[in-house]
Parts: structure tokens; C-alpha cells; sequence
């Protein structure tokens, strides 16, 4: 039995690193602006998301999960998995933050052009917060 378990946890090793290969794409994807390819990734990550989930349940549900803490081999097996999980995580945030930055890039250039369409100027805060206003002087000599 323990070999089952440890093929189930060989598996889930061998797809978080997949995982890790899909987000590097997906970084550089973001930083490209790729949203075809993105799009296609999103869907072949969903797939890999399902099938790790659905190694953990297995897991989860075998008659010996408990000896995983107590095996050394299996132990191993358990670390490098929350290892690679932390990995997983960090990737994540990462690209959450590269789809923030761009967000903000892309409503930057929506009140820009919408200033420029409205014949309004868009200034800068003392706090860098965008303010508009009409264009032209508004000083008066």
C-alpha cells in the first residue's frame, strides 16, 4: 500500500511542477499582453488545477494517508510537495500583481483618452493621483 501512495504523491509532484512551468509561461505571457495565448494557458491551467485536486482527494481518501507523516520516503514525498506548493503561491502572486499593473496601465490610458475625446487635460496630485480638468489656460493675466 505504501507503494500506492507514493505514486500518487510522484504524480502530484510531476503536475505542481507542471504547474510551475505553466505559470513562467503565463508571466510571460502577461508581460507580452498576450491574450490569446493567456487565454488558451487559463484553460490548459483549469485542466491541471482539476487533476491535482483530484490526486490530493485521492490522497486524501486512501485507507493509509496517515502513514505519509511517518514513512521516510513518503515524509520526502510531503515536503517537496508543500514545497512546491509555496512555489505555486508565490508564482501566483506575482502574476496577480503583473494583471494589477496592467489594469492600472490600461485605466490610465482610458482617462487619457477620454480627456483628450472631451477636450479635458489630465494632471497629476501632489499624491500622483490623475486629476482633469478643461484644457487650455485657466490663468488669466
Amino acid at each position: 500500500m505504501p507503494e500506492q501512495l507514493a505514486g500518487l504523491l510522484d504524480q502530484q509532484i510531476t503536475q505542481l511542477e507542471a504547474l510551475i512551468t505553466l505559470q513562467a509561461s503565463e508571466k510571460e505571457l502577461l508581460i507580452k499582453r498576450d491574450a490569446p495565448a493567456l487565454d488558451v494557458l487559463t484553460q490548459d491551467k483549469e485542466k491541471l488545477l482539476d487533476h491535482i485536486q483530484t490526486l490530493d482527494n485521492q490522497v486524501a481518501d486512501h485507507p493509509q494517508r496517515e502513514i505519509i507523516s511517518t514513512h521516510p520516503a513518503l515524509r520526502d514525498k510531503r515536503k517537496t510537495i508543500i514545497d512546491l506548493m509555496n512555489r505555486c503561491q508565490s508564482n501566483n502572486d506575482v502574476n496577480g500583481q503583473l494583471v494589477r499593473m496592467t489594469l492600472g496601465r490600461i485605466q490610465q490610458l482610458k482617462q487619457t483618452l477620454q480627456a483628450a475625446q472631451s477636450g479635458t487635460t489630465i494632471t497629476y496630485t501632489n499624491k500622483g493621483k490623475t486629476s482633469s480638468g478643461p484644457s487650455g489656460s485657466s490663468i488669466k493675466a
